[in-house]
């Protein structure tokens, strides 16, 4: 009770203490506003997530609404990439039987397509582990590192190993160039590569990746890589390499190890840090891969933009493809040089490669020529050819050659020939059709012919001589008389001649008619035919492969500088000839008459007054006797000058054409005229080092007989001037009978023996300077001739004036052209 009593009392009321009403808590002031700010937040984020869900909603119907509208053109299909693939030109290995990867044809894409077996599986790991670790394990799109690199780019905090794109959104990056810095860009891509990967497996998009990234250099693609930064095919990289490559994609210029090996040294441990991190490689590999010292390829600069200077042979490789894509596929020239720079071509050179370093180390060097120690100096070109079409070697300039498919004065220039053109559209046609044979006399005489109105002699010989004797048709060649293939020229007609010269020996540069400002020209008359002053010329390739018949009983083959083209899958696109075969042939002269006229060439060289002796006689290739030679030498020019210098000629092995003279036409000097026999002789010198002196074969139907050269029948037992001559068995010349008539007796007619009197009959100097032709003007020049019709085909004429006529010609305007310059 006491306790009772004893209760507690409040003692301001007096109350019990358990009957008060409780107060309030006191809170402390800090509390209260942080509960307010606190507040304040969760209103903000609940605010911002429902942002979030309408924008997400209206994000996803946005997405919805553009993928239902994709335009379904955007497809991409790995088996029709629009890719830039750089071509190939290889040349045989004529010791190993290799073909050898010689040059390369791209534009700014360096690309060479390789298969996944081809390359490292170091390559394929260090891809993996720097640009995509979970390449194999996701759907296209990586999204924790699509997330991840959407908040990294606000919040720095993951790091910077690898971005946000996975490979295969990079490799549709690199093949649809899509590269604008947008959200719906974005959203392509990842609507593409979620796509892209339902229809292709991680190899093949591994692979194109591959293929595809930029690597610096112009690179496209590994292979391009490794063959620019370490001369190597992608299949010989090792780890270290492999590394280097790969670590180049992040940023080309500045990882390029070229321009800044420091700095790709750095990426390269980056690279090999994460393999071994990923467990791609072992402790072991990657100790090795770091201690490897990277050697680059001592060929590469520093420059990104090298330029290479490809040979004469690879130039005239190149434009030859283009011919052949234009001619044969009906490409237009700019989309043919296209290709070669982006389709990945596979050209296979007919060079040999032995003669090509011949002709190389004679033209590069000016002192294989004559000098005349001037700011301008004269120049040359030579085309070098077997007897089936095929080119093995060519040089377009002397010296050193300083640029890439620049102009060639072997296969681009075209000059007047003068006499080396008489084989081709005097004698070679004659013999053909019978008009004449090995020995036949003609009056070494001009013809008198009209000009407007008034009679001359036509043409000239050196210095406007004559000797008023009988001359045979061997020894009218043997010292390129002017007249004798005037008088052959009379005798088979102007426009058998042309059509013959163009159509049989392919002489495509000889203009039919052309009108230039106003004046027409014409090849199809007497001065060009006959003396070779064309309007434009020819080029020392078409030379060449017309003078291929004398020496492979008469056929004409398509010269060719490239065996075959292929595309990128190995598909052949253009093939003009196979190995060892040839290329397309066709017949131009009868096999008797290819092989009469190389003997009556071989006497331009080996006779006592050829034009061509020097060849052997003067030192320039003295190795050569006992090796049968036929050539015609050329030369063209005004008043007696030699502009333009030229030589055609074989052996049993090659068949070589040289032109020399200046750029821009002008006179040679006396002292240096012999300057394309200096590089016909040392260049067949240097190819002909290893090959044995040998003959041609003889025909079966060509027969020796000795004739009379007072005549030009067979000699008779009364005859006293004899030579050995060939003759077909179906044309051979009857028997002299002794008498020996000068043919230029009584030939003039009245009118014209006034102008023979005024000129004294002097025998022809034996200098090679006698046959400067006196011929049609260039077409710089005002011509005086006018086309004329052609005929159909090509027919001997029915009738021709004899060889012992000198009637007055009328030549309308057509045959005193001024002298050629």
């Amino acid at each position: 009770m006491s306790d009772r009593i004893s209760e507690q009392h409040d003692t301001s009321t007096g109350a019990p203490r358990s009957d008060r009403p409780d107060r309030k808590k006191q809170r402390p002031k800090g509390v209260g506003v942080t509960l307010k700010v606190l507040s304040i937040i969760g209103k903000v984020l609940l605010s911002a997530l429902l942002i979030m869900v309408i924008t997400g909603s209206i994000v996803a119907g946005a997405m919805t609404i553009y993928i239902m509208k994709m335009d379904k053109g955007t497809d991409i299909d790995l088996g029709q990439m629009n890719l830039n693939y750089t071509s190939f030109l290889y040349e045989k290995d004529d010791v190993t039987g290799e073909w050898v990867k010689t040059e390369e044809y791209h534009g700014q894409e360096n690309r060479t397509w390789v298969d996944f077996d081809q390359i490292p599986q170091y390559m394929k790991d260090a891809a993996v582990a720097i640009e995509d670790q979970r390449f194999y394990q996701h759907k296209g799109v990586d999204w924790k590192r699509t997330i991840g690199a959407m908040i990294n780019s606000f919040v720095p905090i993951y790091g910077g190993r690898q971005g946000g794109s996975t490979i295969t959104q990079q490799l549709i990056k690199n093949l649809t160039d899509d590269t604008d810095v947008s959200f719906s860009r974005k959203i392509r891509e990842i609507m593409r590569a979620l796509e892209f990967e339902k229809t292709n497996n991680k190899d093949d998009i591994l692979c194109a990746y591959l293929n595809t990234i930029a690597l610096g250099s112009g690179c496209h693609g590994v292979q391009a890589a490794a063959n620019k930064y370490f001369g190597k095919d992608v299949s010989q990289l090792n780890l270290a390499e492999c590394a280097s490559i790969i670590g180049i994609t992040k940023y080309p210029t500045r990882y390029n190890p070229l321009l800044y090996p420091e700095n790709n040294k750095e990426r390269q441990l980056t690279v090999l840090a994460e393999m071994l991190r990923q467990g791609k490689i072992s402790q072991a590999e990657y100790d090795e891969a770091v201690a490897y010292p990277l050697e680059f390829n001592p060929s590469s600069t520093l420059e990104e933009d090298v330029t290479h200077v490809q040979s004469w042979y690879s130039d005239m490789v190149f434009e030859d493809v283009v011919d052949s894509l234009v001619e044969e596929l009906g490409y237009d020239r700019k989309y043919a040089q296209t290709m070669l720079f982006t389709q990945g071509l596979r050209i296979y050179s007919a060079v040999d490669r032995d003669a090509q370093a011949a002709v190389e180390e004679v033209y590069s060097d000016p002192s294989n020529f004559p000098s005349i120690k001037a700011a301008s100096e004269p120049q040359s070109g030579i085309v070098v050819m077997d007897y089936t079409g095929r080119i093995v070697a060519t040089a377009g300039a002397i010296g050193e050659k300083t640029d890439t498919r620049v102009f060639s004065r072997a296969t681009m220039a075209k000059r007047q020939t003068g006499s080396s053109i008489k084989p081709l559209t005097t004698y070679g046609p004659a013999l053909e059709f019978d008009k004449i044979t090995y020995s036949t006399v003609y009056p070494d005489e001009p013809l008198t012919i009209k000009q407007n109105g008034k009679l001359t002699k036509w043409p000239p010989n050196y210095n406007d001589r004559w000797s008023y004797k009988n001359v045979t048709v061997q020894k009218g060649l043997e010292k390129s008389l002017n007249t004798i293939s005037a008088r052959i020229l009379e005798d088979i007609g102007i426009d058998a001649s042309f059509d013959f010269a163009k159509d049989r020996f392919h002489l495509d540069s000889l203009i039919d008619s052309e009108e230039i400002n106003g004046i027409t020209y014409t090849d199809r008359d007497r001065s060009p035919l006959a003396l070779g002053g064309m309007t434009k010329g020819l080029t020392v390739l078409e030379m060449t492969a017309a003078f291929q018949t004398f020496g492979n009983g008469g056929l004409y083959y398509e010269p060719y500088s490239f065996y075959r083209v292929e595309d990128a899958d190995g598909n052949v696109l253009i093939e003009k000839a196979k190995e060892g075969e040839g290329s397309s042939a066709s017949r131009t002269l009868s096999s008797d008459t290819a092989y009469i006229m190389n003997r009556l060439m071989t006497q331009v060289v080996d006779g006592s007054s050829g034009t061509g002796r020097e060849i052997r006689n003067n030192g320039y290739w003295p190795e050569s006797k006992g090796m049968e030679i036929f050539a015609k030498t050329g030369t063209s020019g005004a008043d007696n000058d030699s502009t333009n210098v030229w030589i055609v000629g074989g052996t049993p092995y090659y068949v070589a054409g040289v032109w020399y003279g200046f750029d821009t036409p002008k006179a040679l000097p006396k002292s240096i005229v012999n300057g394309a026999k200096y590089g016909w002789a040392k260049s067949m010198r240097g190819i002909h080092a290893d090959l044995e002196n040998i003959k041609f074969p003889a025909d079966d139907s060509v027969v020796m007989r000795t004739y009379c050269e007072d005549s030009g029948l067979l000699a008779g037992n009364s005859c006293t001037h004899k030579k050995l001559g060939y003759y077909k068995k179906t044309n051979i010349p009857g028997v002299c009978n002794g008498i020996h008539k000068n043919l230029s007796d009584g030939a003039l007619n009245d009118e014209s023996s006034e102008l023979a009197s005024s000129t004294p009959a002097v025998s022809q100097p034996e200098s090679s300077s006698q046959e400067v032709s006196s011929s049609s003007p260039a077409v710089s020049e005002a011509p005086s001739s006018q086309a004329s019709e052609s005929q159909s085909s090509i027919e001997p004429p029915a009738s021709s004036s004899s060889s012992t006529s000198s009637q007055p010609v009328d030549s309308g305007s057509s045959s005193t052209h001024r002298p050629a310059a």
